[in-house]
């Protein structure tokens, strides 16, 4: 599957990356600037007390990379009108790559667990409902660390989006017998994307490929910080698609010319040649 991710390195952070090339990330707060580090010691590392133990030293076949164990620090914004701080902190462990000439080249490697505020997963439509911005947000806060839970909030997020959608959560059926009964029953996810996907075909496809990965979310191992990024793409789109008039206006006008084959003007319009 391509993966778009615009002007971050998202996807960098799915697995360990060097320790002194950190990806591109947006600032979370202006999500203008982009997150650096402040000088060579604000981040900072902590051995692993096994790491670090002489009886773990003393093996006979220990080698730099076996070393293991946490980093911590902070990142700031490089627009200077923002200049917000992003604390991050993860697992931290010496890996080893072929230098120059054969020798053995050890450096730190980061996997990211944690940051505060969370980091940017996507650009949202200034007309997103809030609820739908919540949940997205919660997403955020927990995917480096359980990309099953990130992906049940997607989920959520989807959720809200239907009943902003004004999709109906339930509908009234009659149960047939000597007594009619009306009750109310509880529209599953798919039922309401099909709903929608009567009047937004593309982004009901697009929330569709969302929720099974949601789903997936629930599955303990069966979902990686890989596939939540995929669905935090796809329900970027989604959402583009259905609140960003700039799209549609455009689509529209598209259309318009297409059929006449030739450009469209307002009747009332006076053209001149140039």
């Amino acid at each position: 599957m391509q993966r778009f991710h615009g002007d971050q390195d998202l996807l960098r952070l799915a697995d360990a990356f060097p320790s002194d090339d950190w990806p591109r990330l947006l600032c979370p707060r202006c999500e203008r600037g982009i997150l650096r580090r402040i000088d060579g010691k604000s981040i900072a590392t902590v051995e692993a007390a096994d790491s670090a133990s002489d009886k773990w030293r003393d093996h006979d076949a220990w080698d730099p990379d076996w070393i293991y164990g946490y980093f911590h620090g902070s990142l700031r914004c490089t627009e200077s009108s923002c200049n917000e701080p992003t604390i991050v902190s993860g697992d931290y462990r010496v890996a080893c790559r072929p230098g120059p000439e054969g020798y053995a080249d050890y450096f730190n490697s980061y996997l990211l667990r944690f940051t505060v505020p969370a980091l940017c997963l996507m650009k949202l439509p200034d007309s997103c409902p809030d609820p739908v911005k919540d949940r997205v947000q919660d997403a955020a806060r927990v995917i480096w660390a359980d990309a099953g839970s990130a992906a049940n909030r997607l989920r959520s997020a989807i959720e809200e989006l239907l009943t902003a959608q004004k999709i109906p959560r339930t509908k009234l059926v009659t149960r047939r017998g000597p007594a009619q009964v009306k009750r109310r029953l509880r529209l599953s996810t798919q039922a309401r994307i099909e709903i929608l996907r009567s009047k937004e075909s593309e982004a009901a496809d697009l929330l569709e490929a969302v929720k099974w990965i949601g789903n997936s979310g629930s599955h303990e191992g069966s979902v990686t910080v890989e596939d939540v990024l995929n669905g935090v793409v796809l329900l970027e789109h989604a959402l583009h698609t259905l609140y960003d008039r700039r799209a549609k206006d455009l689509a529209k006008i598209a259309k318009q010319i297409n059929n006449r084959k030739g450009p469209v003007r307002d009747p009332k319009e006076k053209t001149g040649k140039r």
